[in-house]
């Protein structure tokens, strides 16, 4: 599978998976969700599962930024 098509296949999972988890969430965290690598969406998909709030979600990707 061409890599392109693959990265675009996680960020459509798990943008969908923290819509259906937190409801509504701001677009410009799924702007950031979208500009994660593979391995930080691999990373996410786990941590998803942690996550009870939206702000848990910011703060992970607060982290990521550095």
């Amino acid at each position: 599978m061409n890599l392109a098509i693959a990265h675009f296949q996680l960020d459509i999972t798990k943008s969908r998976c923290s819509h259906r988890r937190f409801g509504g969430i701001d677009a410009s965290l799924i702007q950031r969700i979208r500009g994660l690598s593979i391995e930080q969406l691999s990373f996410l998909g786990e941590a998803l599962l942690d996550f009870s709030v939206v702000a848990d979600l910011e703060a992970w990707l607060n982290l990521q930024a550095g």
